[in-house]
């Protein structure tokens, strides 16, 4: 990240960092308290990447973040969380933003990564939301994924279009095989934030 972040001040730009793809920053985790100080310290470090930290927990964050944090969110950091279906939007979502408690004390903007998508959702006019990402399930390359509706695709995609949030269609099962980056409806929807 050290070398990403001098590339991407030599060019003029800010680099995204996906960070723990396989993991969660925010898992309560005996082991995860030194290695997320360690992440805190880097962050602060590489203002010029833009850090993705998405979890499955947005209860943890005020706990787990800088104290420094809880006054003013850095810049550099955009949380997301996961939502495959209503029940776990409304859930994870009511930990964000000015739905929280104390909801000055953490980011007012998240992104949500729709996937597995396994259901509708309606995002309640994505008030809070920087980026929609959109994917169904890839378990065994494709074969063994439950489906992903249109309906759903399409809804997600005009509900993000209407309030002006990105929105990202990741992937997609086609004859039984997982599609990355998917034409849905004459183009691809890969837009960032």
């Amino acid at each position: 990240p050290l070398k990403w972040n001098a590339a991407a001040q030599a060019a003029g730009k800010t680099a995204r960092v996906f960070c723990s793809s396989m993991a969660d920053v925010f898992e309560d985790h005996p082991t995860n308290a030194e290695q997320r100080a360690r992440l805190w310290t880097l962050i602060a470090a590489t203002p010029h990447l833009r850090w993705l930290l998405l979890t499955k927990r947005p209860e943890n964050v005020r706990g787990m973040v800088p104290s420094a944090w809880l006054e003013a969110w850095p810049e550099n950091v955009l949380p997301g969380f996961t939502a495959e279906n209503q029940e776990w939007f409304d859930k994870r979502a009511s930990h964000t933003g000015r739905r929280a408690p104390l909801g000055a004390a953490i980011p007012s903007h998240w992104f949500v990564s729709y996937e597995p998508a396994l259901g509708p959702v309606d995002f309640r006019g994505l008030h809070e939301i920087a980026w929609l990402i959109m994917g169904g399930e890839s378990r065994s390359g494709g074969a063994e994924a439950r489906p992903m509706m249109l309906s759903w695709v399409r809804s997600a995609r005009d509900q993000a279009t209407a309030a002006g949030v990105p929105f990202f269609l990741k992937q997609k099962i086609e004859g039984g095989k997982k599609v990355s980056l998917p034409m849905l409806d004459g183009r691809q929807w890969a837009e960032m934030p």
